[in-house]
């Protein structure tokens, strides 16, 4: 999820350059995945893959979870042997996700800070169905495709093992954000699911249907929930 956000970030083309392109191996249950970041040519750019980097930083992903969350630190990581560098050290250094906070700042500042819900809440527990929803409507809204209707949603996704992660979608403010965590003020928040979010989302379900059924509760605005479905954001779900 990490950097799905970096990757809606790039596309804002507010990201600082650092001169460096970075390759991350991040090793999980089903192998390494690699996934190159270009600071060096502006705008930027990210690419899923193995591929030439300035310098490449290989770890565990549950261990660059705890990283980006700020549960551990660079530094702390390389000397317990949890983080192997290759490559200029110096641009190791210069990585750190607030290189993007002037794209998204309310997306990485609750990155950066290990804000509830999102990564931190999903890396103790199954992941969330609704995770790549999630990540295509974030990426929709910082590219600025998000219809704005004047309202803060927040949605309380009941993951398969009970535990509650909170998402705020903010269809309000500035051009529109999706992230994780509980919003401050929300005017609607909706609590269902993780599979019932997919299916609503997807059309196999209806608001309606799943409201009647007690599948879906709401809370606050009613008028505003009725307004707000996936398709106010232009990429396509």
């Amino acid at each position: 999820m990490v950097f799905t956000f970096m990757e809606a970030a790039l596309k804002t083309g507010k990201v600082k350059m650092v001169g460096g392109v970075f390759r991350f191996d991040l090793k999980g249950p089903k192998g390494t995945t690699s996934t190159v970041v270009d600071l060096k040519t502006a705008p930027g750019s990210l690419t899923r893959g193995a591929g030439k980097a300035d310098c490449t930083l290989a770890m565990a992903e549950n261990d660059y979870v705890d990283l980006v969350n700020g549960k551990t630190t660079g530094m702390k990581a390389f000397m317990q042997g949890k983080l192997k560098i290759k490559g200029n050290m110096g641009l190791a250094q210069k990585f750190t996700p607030t290189v993007f906070n002037g794209a998204v700042p309310d997306v990485m500042a609750q990155i950066a800070a290990g804000g509830g819900g999102g990564a931190a809440a999903a890396a103790g527990g199954p992941a969330l169905e609704s995770q790549a929803l999630f990540d295509q409507m974030a990426a929709a809204a910082a590219a600025g495709g998000a219809k704005l209707i004047g309202a803060v949603f927040q949605f309380d996704i009941k993951r398969s093992d009970g535990v509650v992660v909170p998402w705020t979608i903010d269809l309000k403010n500035g051009t529109g954000s999706v992230a994780p965590g509980k919003a401050a003020k929300p005017d609607t928040t909706f609590a269902i699911s993780d599979a019932d979010f997919v299916a609503l989302s997807t059309g196999k379900l209806t608001g309606m249907k799943a409201f009647m059924q007690g599948k879906m509760k709401i809370k606050g605005n009613m008028g505003l929930a009725q307004k707000f479905n996936p398709n106010l954001f232009t990429a396509k779900l």
